[in-house]
């Protein structure tokens, strides 16, 4: 609550400072209340900086976003996901926004478009396999994969991998078609070849 009368209190500053003097009208009497200024002044005293950072940090680090859980890969398979997905609105043309560029109902593959520079690796690094099987693996050492996380701690993996490390949310993952980790996927022409690995053999009983 103090620090939301702080952040009003700063919003009023610019307004304090062009104020301009227009004459005195009628009887003058002194301010009662203390001088705004010296509110906020004293508002950004009681507040704990120090704090405030470690929780938003703190809050930043175990973020995670809403994703179904991905069970383990049980066997080595490929399979190809098609990404193409159909508009169920119109989209206007942004040169001419009377006009519509892709209707209702059109049917786009961004593979069309685009080409994926590198493969995309989903791993769950809460599970021991799978975060073994990543940091002794190619992916793991090529720093143009993207590793994206269905679980597991995201600064432990950028530590070790001395590279950004991203979660992975329900969208990516139903959009790439994952359906168990460790999933390796890679472009191949106008699909997406998704690789799902077998680690059950690097497994530690």
């Amino acid at each position: 609550m103090r620090f939301k009368l702080f952040i009003a209190l700063f919003l009023l500053i610019p307004a304090l400072a062009s104020a301009a003097v227009i004459g005195t009208a009628g009887r003058t009497y002194p301010f009662a209340e203390p001088d705004a200024l010296t509110e906020v002044q004293e508002a950004a005293k009681r507040v704990n900086w120090k704090k405030l950072l470690t929780d938003a940090k703190e809050q930043a680090r175990n973020y995670r976003p809403p994703m179904p859980e991905i069970r383990r890969a049980t066997a080595a398979r490929t399979r190809q996901v098609e990404l193409s997905y159909t508009l169920d609105v119109d989209v206007p043309d942004p040169r001419d926004p009377t006009k519509i560029k892709y209707p209702k109902g059109f049917v786009f593959n961004p593979l069309q478009a685009i080409h994926m520079p590198a493969c995309v690796v989903f791993v769950n690094a809460a599970d021991r396999a799978q975060r073994e099987w990543l940091l002794s693996s190619l992916y793991g050492a090529d720093p143009l994969t993207p590793i994206l996380l269905t679980g597991g701690d995201v600064d432990g993996i950028e530590r070790k991998l001395k590279r950004p490390v991203y979660l992975a949310d329900s969208m990516l993952l139903e959009r790439f078609g994952i359906e168990a980790s460790p999933s390796v996927a890679c472009q191949k022409g106008l699909f997406l070849e998704v690789e799902e690995i077998d680690v059950r053999k690097n497994a530690r009983r």
